[in-house]
């Protein structure tokens, strides 16, 4: 009997080994684990901004095998100088690495620190970590779905700072904002609001980047098809 576990152990540990090495020489895999197994070096800077393609990986092959790695979605990178934001990225892209080579790419991004100024160029960056599953669906969505940046934007605010779901709206494009915060409350098991909330958004370094000012949104049903818009304004006594 002793024998006999011992040769079933030894089957299993050689299966666990060729499962591990086929996994490490077929050489695809995503970033969060190439950087966990120290198969990637990554060196991360702004390009300036926060919700555009606004930071830059340049990333070393530890290896003698090309990699292919693909981006996880909401991992989250800090700035060494933490007055400024926080950036999430969008995630999903895809990238080969030479053996032994280094190679530079640009990824979207979304501010993950809505207080902080927005990033001048060429702030050292490194990676956190990434955010939870929820965050990490609604991003694969918005990319599935094409959501427009600033809305997505709004979204990622809800994760990173509490912001309400009522946030997440931009009046350019109110089917489409329904239609994500649709699927946001029923991935979070939250009600969808009955009004929007909308703040102005900056992009000019060193500034912080959302106004505290919002303007109310009420989306109004009537007896055809299509969206109006009517303004309200409101008086104190």
């Amino acid at each position: 009997m002793y024998s006999r576990c011992l040769f079933r152990t030894a089957i299993l540990f050689t299966l666990l080994c060729c499962i591990s090495a086929h996994d490490v020489y077929a050489g695809h895999m995503t970033l969060k684990k190439a950087l966990s197994r120290k198969f990637v070096t990554l060196n991360a800077i702004s390009n300036g901004g926060y919700c555009e393609k606004s930071i830059k990986l340049q990333l070393t092959n530890n290896t003698d095998k090309e990699l292919t790695i693909d981006v996880d979605p909401g991992l989250i990178f800090v700035p060494a100088d933490t007055a400024y934001q926080n950036l999430v990225l969008l995630g999903s892209e895809s990238f080969a690495l030479a053996p032994s080579k280094n190679t530079e790419v640009d990824l979207q991004t979304f501010c993950g620190k809505s207080y902080a100024a927005c990033p001048a160029k060429n702030i050292k960056y490194r990676f956190w970590k990434q955010g939870d599953s929820n965050m990490v669906k609604v991003l694969g969505y918005a990319r599935n779905h094409n959501v427009a940046t600033y809305i997505v934007q709004r979204a990622v605010w809800m994760f990173t700072n509490g912001y309400a779901i009522s946030t997440i709206y931009d009046d350019m494009h109110p089917k489409m904002s329904e239609d994500f915060v649709g699927y946001i409350a029923k991935l979070m098991r939250i009600p969808v609001p009955k009004f929007f909330m909308k703040y102005d958004l900056h992009q000019r370094p060193g500034r912080a980047v959302v106004d505290r000012d919002p303007r109310i949104y009420v989306t109004l049903h009537w007896g055809h098809d299509g969206y109006r818009q009517m303004y309200l304004d409101i008086y104190k006594e």
